[in-house]
């Protein structure tokens, strides 16, 4: 499956922002939709495969899979020193906030 560049927008909204995130993961595809604008039929797919709402990794309940992508966006957005309440920030330094 084709990289989309909504698609990777989306995700790495849901690494900086953990808000837009449990949003996402609640409603999919229309959170993807409100960032990026319509979406293709394969980049529907993709966002479901992302939210877990279709192929899970094997032996994996949908449960275990969202505690792994939320741990991993936590890790990632502390990596790279994210704590913006709205990505992305016009002007660095972001705002600090306690959101993650």
């Amino acid at each position: 499956m084709a990289s989309s560049k909504d698609v990777l927008a989306v995700v790495g909204m849901m690494v900086v922002n953990a808000k837009f995130r449990a949003e996402f993961l609640n409603n999919p595809e229309g959170k993807a939709e409100y960032l990026v604008g319509k979406l293709r039929q394969d980049e529907v797919t993709q966002i479901l495969n992302v939210a877990g709402k279709r192929d899970l990794p094997a032996g994996q309940t949908r449960q275990q899979y969202l505690t792994a992508v939320n741990t991993a966006c936590e890790a990632l957005a502390m990596a790279i020193g994210c704590s913006c309440p709205s990505p992305p920030c016009p002007d660095p330094p972001c705002p600090s906030t306690n959101e993650f």
